[in-house]
């Protein structure tokens, strides 16, 4: 590409050489596919080693697999000595075997229990590809899953150790089948293929998070079939083989999980998935109905706006069968979601794919209108959100740890850069040109500037792995034996280890007490009766070290002070 075909002021050349390059990506099955692999990567690495376990879920999928590597039992889930049972052992699986291949200790790092989150959200992108199959138009499957890797919500969950992202590859297969036979002619032979593909994601999808699965395709099924008036689509899933492949895959755990607790996992992930979530705020995750829509504005950046913008175009075409398979995939789980009480941003994440479907296909084929002006301007908004999310980002990391390096500055400044051009684009009504641009240069920098480079220096975010290193400090030896006052995240049993105990102030000061290879890390709140317990037993504390930050799971700022063993 010329120099001056790079220059804003020769934005038609620019424009050109875009989308020139983007048909010739789009000419074949694999140029499309390894474009879409570079980008999700481009867009999923940055982070994925240096952002220290999140609380509260990530760091508890990761200690729980820990624990099942230490024990050698991989069918009763327990994090610490408590029983977890939430969801089945599928992602703890995934886990343990990428411990296993890529780490010579247990627990092993932090972005090795990621990978199989960063695999699954890379399938996510090339499965949404693969679902644009029956349009017909490689240019929209391939713009599709460029947009999905640039998704926010994805990028997050793309770097958490938890089911989300492998969830959603499984449920991607299956709706990718679903949406093919969907098309297919009735008289066409269906591969078996197709079938196999749907049973063996539909197994591997329940084992992981049990019915979610089951109701996203289950309400595509049911309200696609309705809009058919029959269900003679699916003739080709073959259930008489296909179910068998899904019971193998998912049916052994269940069996073995109910033996191994009589039965109290079901009533515990009965209640957790019923009564806890769809009847109260689980956790204080609660919201009024509205709050997705709510929510979609910002997690499904850049497809929001987009969406929004081809609403016009979709409702013009709402006897179509490609609108009705995807208001059949999107509205019946959005307004249950609407409904139940726990509200999650990360619940959204089965329906994105077939927004950016639906985003692809309208610019592609040219249906939004840039002539009003309530389109460009939320068009614009959109492409400027790249610089906003990196200037907010430096800006609470001023304010928390009172500086901005120049790797952040430097990013910042190349991610303006790139905003400029997609909103010179958007002006010069270039859509399918901009967010090219948006999703395969704006977006890895943004997410290399805020995940890669903001996120782990906010040292105050990340109090575990600090209260760890002091603890190692203070006791001076590499393996303390630890009690914990006022801080029982999983953070903290992943970074210190499972025998980590917990308990009131006057228990910490017994067990300091005592002596040996120890450290008390305790909370401020704590402090009075563990320093009383140490007098009664007439020990002065060792070393002290001062920790301070916020617990990013309440968001509640907390003083520690961590206490060696007594000076002789």
């Amino acid at each position: 590409m010329s120099a001056d075909a790079m220059t804003v002021g020769n934005l038609p050349a620019l424009a050109a050489r875009i989308t020139a390059a983007f048909d010739w990506l789009a000419a074949t099955r694999l140029r499309s596919a390894i474009a879409l692999v570079i980008v999700a990567l481009a867009c999923f690495l940055p982070g994925q080693s240096t952002i220290p376990p999140v609380d509260r879920d990530e760091a508890r999928y990761a200690q729980a697999t820990t624990q099942m590597l230490e024990t050698g039992d991989f069918v009763d889930i327990r994090l610490h000595d408590q029983p977890r049972h939430f969801q089945p052992a599928g992602i703890y699986w995934l886990q343990a075997i990428s411990v296993a291949l890529l780490s010579d200790a247990v627990p092993g790092e932090i972005w090795i229990h990621r990978v199989p989150s960063l695999i699954g959200a890379c399938l996510v992108v090339l499965l949404t590809a693969w679902a644009t199959g029956p349009l017909g138009d490689r240019r929209i499957a391939l713009l599709a899953g460029l947009m999905m890797a640039a998704c926010l919500l994805l990028n997050v969950e793309a770097r958490l150790a938890k089911t989300d992202a492998v969830l959603n590859a499984t449920i991607l297969a299956c709706q990718g089948v679903l949406i093919r036979l969907y098309f297919q002619d009735k008289a066409a032979k269906v591969p078996l293929a197709w079938a196999l593909a749907f049973w063996a994601a539909l197994g591997l999808g329940v084992l992981v998070k049990g019915p979610i699965l089951l109701l996203v395709v289950g309400s595509t099924i049911v309200t696609a079939s309705i809009l058919t008036r029959g269900v003679g689509w699916l003739r080709g899933l073959r259930p008489l083989i296909g179910l068998p492949l899904a019971l193998l895959i998912a049916l052994p755990w269940y069996v073995a999980i109910w033996f191994a607790t009589d039965g109290a996992f079901f009533t515990k992930a009965l209640s957790y998935s019923v009564t806890e979530k769809i009847t109260t705020g689980m956790q204080s995750h609660g919201g009024p109905p509205g709050y997705y829509l709510v929510a979609f504005c910002v997690t499904a950046w850049p497809l929001a706006a987009v969406f929004v913008a081809a609403l016009p175009s979709l409702w013009r075409e709402r006897h179509s069968r490609l609108v009705g398979f995807l208001a059949a995939w999107v509205l019946p789980v959005w307004l249950a979601y609407e409904l139940i009480a726990t509200k999650l941003p990360h619940y959204m994440l089965p329906l994105y794919p077939a927004v950016a479907l639906a985003c692809a296909w309208a610019i592609v084929g040219g249906r939004i209108d840039l002539e009003r002006l309530w389109v460009r301007a939320l068009l614009l908004l959109s492409a400027a959100g790249p610089f906003l999310f990196t200037v907010g980002a430096a800006a609470a990391l001023y304010y928390l740890q009172a500086e901005i390096p120049a790797t952040i500055v430097l990013l910042a400044a190349m991610v303006l850069g790139a905003v400029t051009v997609c909103v010179t684009l958007i002006l010069r009504r270039q859509l399918l040109a901009a967010w090219l641009a948006l999703a395969v240069v704006a977006a890895p920098l943004t997410y290399a500037a805020i995940l890669g480079g903001v996120a782990p220096r906010l040292e105050s975010l990340w109090l575990s792995p600090r209260l760890a290193e002091a603890a190692v400090a203070v006791s001076g030896c590499a393996k303390p034996e630890v009690i914990s006052v006022g801080d029982g995240e999983a953070s903290l049993i992943f970074a210190v280890g499972t025998t980590i105990r917990f308990g009131d102030g006057t228990e910490a000061g017994g067990f300091l007490a005592e002596g040996g290879c120890r450290a008390a890390i305790v909370e401020k709140r704590g402090e009075p009766a563990f320093l009383a317990e140490m007098a009664a037993k007439s020990a002065v504390p060792g070393p002290v070290r001062r920790v301070a930050g916020i617990n990013i799971a309440n968001g509640r700022n907390l003083d520690f002070g961590v206490y060696g063993p007594p000076r002789n």
